[in-house]
């Protein structure tokens, strides 16, 4: 259908009438209907008069073709009247006026909401399959818009209610007895299948195996070796692409922004695999599992929370769930697996059962932990990396420069899966609780592993950094790490001072106090900016050699390691180089230096070989979405209700914005607002990092030559 350009002419006008009699006839109005001009664009009401006056000066949106707010039902023939806007006259050139190729935004969402419905289906090129009836779930799916207002439900575990400590009896308000503890769950499964009823996400459900290139390089966890090995060891599974991996990912945090207020909230969620890389970490692909109530967070006892989502899980493994596939229009059987869990430190603790305190605290190292605790500062300090050398290794021989003793160990014994299974068989059936009372006390030390689920003086080294006694005083000679006033001026200055492209970190000089020589106040973001471009840069010439080289020898493991394409070789370079780095640390930093965080990253490289490029699996989009769901807070009596409604409010409107093309929303709003320094940085740094995998050689490959000439 086409407009008539010309607002005066009689056919323009002889159909603005009758465009105003099927609208009062359809939507049953006497007075007033929504006024669909240029300038009120739908919003709002006016008599038909003023809709008249209104279509004549300013004219009809141009792309409303759909009657849907004047009483047009999907599957009805084309009314007569909608000949009024018909333009029957031919340009210049004798050639008609091309129709309009763009569907209404509105109306493609309500042919995916009713896809039986006769008048016109969308039709997607697909191979010569038969096309099936939707099966029960994806009917159900597709009944009623209000079918996308996914259901959360409040669990209560075992039926345990709070007891009155004096009567005995179980407590009641307004007749209703009161839960110990609740969460509130969202359920998985319409949530995966959703994913497939949608003609905007059903294709790249498949992205893994149709689209993603495999020449080596690491740029999706399809690309890992946990990938594949899973591949091999359960080909059933494998051999349909659309069955989902998932990562889930928990942690918790303060509701409030007033940190007095004892108050924790863990939420638990889930990250689809099969989408492209640069889709599956976005905050709109996450799917919200469960809200883990406050005002105290879960411990150890989230495994009895956990318990829901590991039914619907196993259940989803061994039986599955019948789904409709949009993007072909077939019905399958619709299977998922976990792959892995992502938290930080701390929280690993938690969802593992391994504890990440005490003697023990490395899960990799297992037993053969390497650590000690000094007796004046109470720390516990893992030191030793000269077992991670070669055995005829120069170092492991050298005992002055290091901790006094001569390393002949090997280096830790990697645990397989069944290993593991056989140290926490005797756990099993443990009551999980934060109560002292019902909680069994664990004793490590019969035990000999971790599951729960010395100054320098006295160890006789570094003789230069021991304390002076000088009559009454005691000096502290200044160690080769320390920088000078002036050099921390220096630095201090160069924070201060720093600009960096939009988003690419927070405002880095707030946080620098130029008086005091501080810096307070980084978010982890900016600590991992700070460590792989700034601090090698800043350094350089204030500190001696033998201190800065294994510095920036630890700034380049990282930046390798946070790379987004990984390679094999490079990784097996810096997992050989990253014990060599923390022994030359080991000869300069005193032993309270290395605590567990210190002595993690000689075991990254190898999780990295093992599950892909580590910005599938880090916390830093996961930390992001926490602050959003923290943003959803509107009543501090019910913090979690907020963020329930909240989020199932935004999963609808997320849903309903994949659908409006014209429309500026999160799918297709513009890059805007850039300053030519940015520029320079995409086009230098971003850019050749985000087109791999995107482009074709043939197109890729003079762009990358271009932004390295830059």
């Amino acid at each position: 259908m086409q407009l008539v350009d010309n607002r005066l002419d009689e056919t323009y006008l002889l159909g603005v009438q009758k465009f105003l009699d099927y609208a009062f006839q359809k939507t049953g109005e006497e007075y007033e209907i929504r006024c669909p001009c240029v300038k009120c664009y739908n919003t709002t009401l006016g008599t038909r008069k003023i809709v008249e006056t209104h279509l004549i000066v300013y004219g009809i949106i141009r792309n409303y073709t759909f009657w849907y707010h004047h009483g047009e039902r999907l599957g009805e023939p084309l009314s007569v009247s909608e000949s009024k806007f018909e333009d029957t006259s031919e340009d210049e050139d004798g050639d008609e006026v091309e129709e309009c190729e763009s569907e209404d935004e509105v109306e493609e969402l309500l042919r995916d909401l009713y896809p039986n419905l006769e008048g016109g289906t969308t039709h997607i090129d697909c191979d010569d399959l038969p096309e099936e009836e939707p099966n029960a779930e994806a009917r159900k799916f597709y009944n009623l818009l209000k079918d996308f207002e996914l259901p959360n439900t409040k669990i209560q575990k075992l039926q345990r209610w709070k007891i009155n400590t004096h009567s005995g009896e179980t407590k009641n308000k307004k007749g209703k007895k009161i839960a110990l503890k609740s969460l509130r769950y969202f359920p998985l499964k319409p949530r995966l299948q959703r994913l497939f009823m949608s003609t905007k996400t059903s294709s790249l459900m498949t992205w893994h195996n149709d689209k993603r290139v495999d020449d080596g390089i690491m740029r999706h966890p399809a690309d890992s070796m946990a990938w594949k090995s899973f591949d091999e060891l359960h080909p059933s599974f494998a051999v349909e692409p659309r069955n989902v991996r998932l990562g889930l990912a928990s942690d918790g945090f303060q509701p409030f922004r007033n940190s007095k207020t004892s108050h924790s909230i863990w939420p638990v969620v889930l990250i689809p695999y099969n989408l492209p890389p640069w889709l599956c970490m976005k905050q709109e692909n996450f799917i919200f599992s469960m809200l883990i109530l406050g005002p105290n967070g879960p411990g150890d006892a989230i495994d009895t929370y956990l318990q829901p989502l590991i039914e619907e899980l196993k259940e989803l493994w061994e039986v599955g769930i019948e789904t409709y596939d949009a993007s072909t229009k077939q019905n399958f059987k619709l299977h998922a697996s976990l792959l892995w869990t992502i938290n930080d430190f701390p929280a690993y603790g938690n969802l593992s059962g391994w504890s990440t305190k005490g003697k023990l605290a490395c899960p990799c190292c297992n037993k053969d932990t390497s650590s000690f605790r000094l007796s004046n500062g109470k720390k516990q300090c893992f030191m030793g990396h000269q077992r991670y050398l070669s055995q005829n290794h120069k170092w492991r021989n050298d005992k002055d420069s290091f901790d006094g003793t001569m390393e002949k160990r090997p280096p830790p014994k990697v645990c397989s899966g069944i290993e593991i299974l056989n140290q926490v068989q005797d756990l099993e059936g443990l009551p999980l609780s934060k109560d002292p009372k019902k909680r069994k006390k664990i004793s490590h030390e019969n035990r000999e592993d971790n599951w729960n689920k010395k100054n320098l003086q006295e160890m006789n080294i570094r003789l230069e950094l021991h304390p002076i006694q000088n009559g009454e005083k005691i000096e502290v000679p200044t160690a080769c790490y320390t920088l000078s006033p002036e050099d921390k001026h220096k630095l201090c200055l160069f924070l201060k001072n720093l600009k960096v492209p939009n988003g690419f970190s927070s405002n880095i000089s707030q946080c620098v106090n130029l008086k005091d020589h501080k810096i307070s106040g980084l978010k982890s973001h900016d600590c991992h900016v700070l460590l792989q471009h700034l601090l090698p840069l800043a350094l350089r010439g204030m500190l001696s050699k033998e201190v800065c080289e294994p510095l920036i020898k630890l700034f380049i493991f990282f930046s390798v390691l946070g790379s987004k394409e990984l390679r094999i070789d490079n990784l097996e370079h810096i997992e050989a180089q990253k014990p060599i780095t923390l022994c030359k640390l080991e000869k300069v930093f005193p032993p309270s230096f290395f605590d567990v965080m210190v002595h993690l990253p000689v075991h990254l490289a190898t999780e990295a070989k093992i599950a892909g490029p580590i910005h599938h699996r880090w916390m830093y989009p996961v930390e992001r979405w926490l602050y959003f769901l923290k943003s959803l807070i509107g009543n501090r009596a019910c913090p979690e209700g907020c963020i329930a409604e909240g989020y199932i409010a935004n999963e609808c409107m997320t849903l309903c914005s994949r659908y409006l093309h014209k429309v500026e929303t999160r799918f297709n709003h513009k890059i805007s607002g850039l300053k030519s320094h940015d520029c320079h940085v995409l086009l230098q740094h971003l850019l050749p990092l985000a087109l791999r995998g995107m482009l074709s050689k043939e197109v890729c490959e003079p762009l990358i030559e271009l932004s390295i000439i830059c």
